[in-house]
């Protein structure tokens, strides 16, 4: 795991356990992953500038990763992402609060 992605596990936990995640970036789809399982990923389109799917493990909420996996997203698209319908009613109150956040 790089630095970068070291510091930002523990950012993300704010805890010591940044050897524990890892972040992956693909082409349209950024993921974390501890040694047993996916923690979140969020799937993105460039070429719509929309954000097509977001998810984090239930055990991992509340600690930041769905901010970062958004601003990933859009760091990698090089604009702001705007998430597609239907939005669930957790994924609202998500995406107002990160509005509220910006």
């Amino acid at each position: 795991m790089s630095r970068v992605g070291r510091v930002l596990c523990s950012y993300l936990t704010g805890r010591r356990l940044a050897d524990k995640f890892s972040i992956s970036v693909y082409q349209d789809c950024v993921v974390f992953t501890n040694e047993n399982t996916t923690l979140g990923l969020a799937y993105f389109s460039k070429a719509d500038r929309v954000l097509n799917y977001i998810f984090v493990h239930p055990s991992y909420r509340r600690q930041g990763m769905g901010r970062t996996l958004v601003r990933k997203s859009e760091q990698l698209c090089g604009t702001k992402l705007v998430p597609t319908e239907p939005i669930s009613p957790l994924g609202q109150k998500f995406f107002q609060a990160l509005q509220k956040g910006s």
